[in-house]
């Protein structure tokens, strides 16, 4: 398991605050993301993430917004050279390597077990790499000729109060009985009451 690094938008012409997304054509990669662009003012666009790079090239669009580690592994930076970003927009969402369950099964266990205690060490290099891998993209992508502009915290607190997010949350909580979730407003409650929690913790570090 590993995670992403935190939210960013490349784009083609400079932007100094969340204020600039308004009139911007911004690609994102979910309907979540899109939705949250609109209620910022950007024109949301749905472009392949294959077809970004070129996208950006040819005006398609003035922006992607996606995690900041894949703007730089797929070089989106070099076409949309103005980064807009902040450690504090995180990506909840971690990204799984899965073997499947009939192959596990047929694997000797003397060597399942080796595999799930093999995972310890490398979960823990790679958090120790991940909290240096952001400020290691940001100097990468300044030397390559890209601007970088940090997010103030008015724009990170304006970015998490859109109307968009409590209009999502509506949605979900909607549509969650459908997929077997019993209370989904409890789990929506709990779950902010966890980030709140981690949050203020930070905040006393």
């Amino acid at each position: 398991m590993r995670f992403m690094l935190p939210m960013a938008l490349t784009s083609t012409r400079p932007v100094e605050k969340l204020e600039d997304f308004k009139g911007m054509k911004i690609r994102a990669s979910s309907s979540a993301y899109l939705k949250a662009l609109q209620g910022a003012g950007a024109n949301p666009v749905s472009v392949p993430w294959g077809d970004c790079y070129m996208a950006l090239q040819t005006g398609t669009v003035d922006g992607v917004f996606t995690n900041f580690d894949g703007i730089h592994a797929t070089k989106l930076h070099e076409p949309g050279r103005h980064i807009f970003t902040t450690r504090q927009l995180w990506v909840p969402m971690p990204i799984f390597v899965t073997i499947n369950n009939k192959t596990w099964q047929k694997l000797p266990e003397d060597i399942r077990d080796k595999m799930l205690k093999a995972q310890e060490p490398i979960l823990a290099r790679f958090a120790e790499l991940f909290e240096k891998e952001w400020d290691r993209i940001v100097e990468d992508q300044k030397k390559e000729g890209a601007t970088i502009v940090r997010a103030s915290d008015k724009d990170i607190e304006d970015f998490v109060s859109l109307q968009a997010w409590n209009d999502l949350r509506a949605e979900w909580s909607a549509e969650a009985p459908a997929m077997g979730v019993k209370d989904p407003q409890h789990f929506l409650d709990t779950l902010g009451k966890i980030i709140g929690e981690e949050i203020d913790k930070e905040k006393k570090q």
